[in-house]
């Protein structure tokens, strides 16, 4: 889930139109296409993002594998990165390529405990609140602990069970949906920036989205003909749309996205909270809170 760098694309002009089957691509931005999508494209735009449920849960799952989690807070037992087979202990988080640090102090980071990939079992995260976020899963089949997602990343925030959103500040967004594998099942990309228009010699902001992206291709509208301009880096088609056209599709992502930064507080601990909480008799406690308050 890496951010690529926008390489900007443009529609050719009116002499070329019937010879695009697909989005045309240049790095010439300031002479961008700026005809919003019509009214009939940007009702299939609209209904793709109200497929998407944007909101997140953290929810607390079954305590089934808190002597494991206990071992990796312990340092006793060390994780598996899956993409090399490489086993590392907690405290050698900076051993992971994308860490500037060597090493860390396991009771100055924050650490989650709530079901993260929605096998109703709960899971552990690590992070710094700042630079990564690190989430673990127990792997049954093999006995050993697993490094489910590596996010290093300032931008990168967890949204609940099986969601994740990469935010750069406000301008720039992708909301991802994962399986309890934590491969995509869903991401959706849109963003806004200010250019100049040579041809009103002024600032302008425009406002662009892409259609939803499934894994499973049989859920994967395509109305790429109509789209802005293609993003090579990414392999994505934007499509231009106007402020209030950009509001409504992304009203209920920014809502979700306010919400659980709230809600993940209720699931977010200290060291020494989190080596407490994995005790079965206080995680108890804490589903009933949970359930209480419901």
């Amino acid at each position: 889930m890496r951010k690529s760098k926008y390489c900007i694309c443009v529609i050719l002009g009116l002499l070329v139109v019937c010879m695009l089957s697909a989005c045309t691509s240049t790095e010439e931005i300031d002479e961008y296409i700026e005809e919003d999508v019509e009214e009939n494209i940007y009702a299939v735009i609209k209904s793709e993002y109200e497929k998407v449920d944007f909101s997140g849960n953290f929810e607390l799952g079954e305590n089934v594998f808190h002597e494991e989690y206990l071992k990796l807070l312990q340092c006793n037992v060390p994780f598996v990165v899956p993409e090399t087979g490489e086993e590392i202990y907690l405290n050698q988080l900076g051993q992971l390529d994308s860490f500037m640090l060597d090493s860390y102090d396991l009771e100055a980071l924050e650490y989650y405990y709530f079901d993260i990939d929605g096998d109703r079992i709960s899971e552990l995260g690590v992070t710094d609140g700042v630079n990564f976020i690190c989430l673990f899963d127990y792997d049954v089949q093999n006995g050993q602990m697993v490094l489910w997602q590596d996010l290093c990343s300032t931008w990168y925030r967890v949204m609940g069970t099986g969601k994740v959103f990469w935010n750069n500040g406000g301008n720039d967004i992708v909301f991802y949906e994962l399986d309890e594998q934590g491969n995509e099942k869903l991401s959706v990309y849109f963003y806004s920036e200010e250019f100049y228009n040579r041809e009103k010699d002024t600032a302008e902001i425009r406002y662009m989205v892409a259609l939803p992206q499934y894994s499973d291709e049989n859920e994967q509208r395509n109305i790429s003909q109509h789209a802005a301009y293609y993003d090579e880096g990414q392999q994505l088609c934007y499509f231009s749309v106007t402020k209030e056209e950009f509001e409504e599709l992304t009203e209920e992502y920014f809502k979700a996205e306010q919400e659980s930064k709230q809600n993940i507080k209720e699931v977010s601990h200290t060291y020494q909270e989190i080596l407490g909480l994995l005790s079965e008799n206080e995680y108890s406690f804490q589903m009933e809170k949970q359930v209480y308050s419901l």
